[in-house]
C-alpha cells in the first residue's frame, strides 16, 4: 500500500525487507551494527532498547527521513533465547522449544532527526513492542538435526523460521504472524501514519 514516507530501515534482515517489500513501503537500507548485549532482563524492555539503539546508529546519517529499526526475541519461561552460537546450541533450543509454547517479542522503533531550526524537536521517536505465543509440536531429535542441517536456524531467535521449513515445526500461533516473522507490519504501518 503505498505510503508518502522516507523510510531507512536499520536492518540487514531478509525477512523484514520481505514484509516491507510485499506491503509497497518504500524504503532504503542501512544496517545498524550494535553491541546486542545489554544484560537486560525483561524481554520487552530488552526489545524496545535494541530496537531504538538499532535505528539510533544510523539516523544521523539520514535527517528528516524516518529510520525503522527492529529485534525480535524468544522467550520460554524466563529464558531469552536467541540466535544460535552453533548447531549444538541450536539442537538445545529447539529441544527446550518442543512441545511447548513460547513468547515471541518484537520491539520496533521509529526514529527521525529533524534538519529544521529549533523550535522544532530535535528526535522524533515512536518505540512500541509486539508478542505473539507460539506452541510447537513434540519434535523428535531425528528431525531437530535433519531441521539444523537445513541452515536456516543458524541466524533466527529461538533457532527456527516460521515462514519457512521450520513452518512444520508450529503447532499453534496466537497473535501477529508477522511478529515471529520480525516485524509486525500492521502496526508497524499504523504507526508510521503518525509520521506522515
Amino acid at each position: 500500500m503505498y505510503m508518502n514516507i522516507e523510510l531507512v530501515l536499520a536492518s540487514n534482515s531478509i525477512r523484514r525487507r520481505e514484509i516491507l517489500e510485499r506491503t509497497g513501503i518504500d524504503f532504503s537500507l542501512d544496517a545498524a551494527d550494535i553491541d546486542e548485549n545489554l544484560g537486560i532482563d525483561d524481554p520487552e524492555e530488552l526489545v524496545r532498547e535494541l530496537s531504538y539503539r538499532k535505528a539510533a546508529s544510523v539516523a544521523p546519517k539520514h535527517r528528516g527521513k524516518a529510520v525503522l529499526g527492529a529485534d525480535t526475541i524468544v522467550v520460554l519461561g524466563k529464558d531469552i533465547l536467541g540466535k544460535p552460537k552453533d548447531e549444538e546450541d541450536a539442537f538445545q533450543m529447539l529441544s527446550k522449544l518442543s512441545g511447548n509454547t513460547h513468547k515471541v517479542y518484537t520491539g520496533v522503533t521509529i526514529l527521525k532527526l529533524q534538519d529544521k531550526e529549533p523550535p522544532v524537536p530535535e528526535e522524533l521517536r515512536d518505540t512500541f513492542c509486539c508478542m505473539s505465543e507460539v506452541t510447537m509440536y513434540e519434535l523428535e531429535p531425528e528431525l531437530i538435526r535433519s531441521y539444523i542441517a537445513t541452515g536456516e536456524p543458524m541466524d533466527k531467535a529461538g533457532s527456527y523460521g516460521i515462514q519457512d521449513i521450520g513452518a512444520i515445526l508450529i503447532k499453534e500461533i496466537r497473535g501477529s504472524y508477522h511478529n515471529v516473522v520480525g516485524l509486525p507490519i500492521g502496526e508497524v504501518w499504523r504507526h508510521l501514519k503518525e509520521f506522515l
